[in-house]
This record gives structure tokens, sequence and C-alpha cells, in this order.
């Protein structure tokens, strides 16, 4: 019985997430294609946080600038 316990410890401490954990739980039992919609839905977040960036505007300016005057 203690060798089985010791393999569930060491299985337990190898996994990165909880098994039990309800949010883990549901991530498995969402379709395909609704994870490909929310991981799409993070990429444009993310860009739009980039594209709303007050230090990416000025360097995007800033490059516009350097090739007009080329």
């Amino acid at each position: 019985m203690a060798a089985a316990s010791a393999a569930h410890e060491r299985r337990e401490r190898s996994l990165p997430f909880d098994p039990e954990d309800p949010s883990y739980i549901k991530d498995l039992q969402r379709p395909a294609v609704i994870k490909e919609d929310l991981t799409e839905m993070e990429r444009r977040k993310r860009v739009q946080e980039i594209l709303d960036s007050k230090d990416f505007c000025s360097q995007l300016e800033e490059v516009r600038v350097s090739k007009i005057e080329i």
C-alpha cells in the first residue's frame, strides 16, 4: 500500500495542473473549435493592446517619418 501511495504522490507532483480543478475539467470538455476561438480572441486582445499603446504609436510614427525623409 505504501508503494502505491508513493507512486500516487510522484504522479501528483509531476503534473503541472490539478486534474480535479473545475476549470481544467471544463477546458477538457470544451470542443476544439471553441478552444481555437478563445485562443484567437486572446491573440486579438493582445494585438489591440499593442496598437493602443502610446509607445507603439510613437515608434510607428518615427518609422513613418524616417521612411518619408528617404
